[in-house]
């Protein structure tokens, strides 16, 4: 091992507890890391597709509410969540008062 890599390693980990001390958590990935900004690209390649392109926008007022309204009537309520067992929020919900079993 290279000395280099070695002092790497050690201020990353000294970096993390510093930050845990703090009650802080990490990243997940490296600079410029594709995984750090997976969910946010995601997001955003959803919204384009199933938003934005799809409707002519005469005003910035008009595109805020019409996100808002997205995310708020259409994308949270329904996009399926892996700690719900693959169901969405209104799925999870309408099965619990029901008396299912759910995640």
């Amino acid at each position: 091992m290279s000395t280099e890599l070695v002092l790497d390693a050690l201020n990353i980990a000294i970096h993390d507890r510093r930050l845990k001390e703090a009650g802080l958590l990490p990243s997940m990935g490296s600079v410029a890391d594709a995984y750090d900004n997976a969910l946010a690209e995601s997001f955003v390649s959803t919204l384009k597709r199933e938003l934005l392109l799809r409707h002519w926008w005469p005003s910035q007022e008009g595109v805020r509410t019409g996100i808002l309204e997205f995310i708020e009537c259409s994308y949270n309520p329904r996009r399926r969540h892996s700690s719900l067992d693959q169901t969405s929020p209104v799925e999870y919900e309408e099965a619990r008062m029901k008396g299912a079993a759910v995640a």
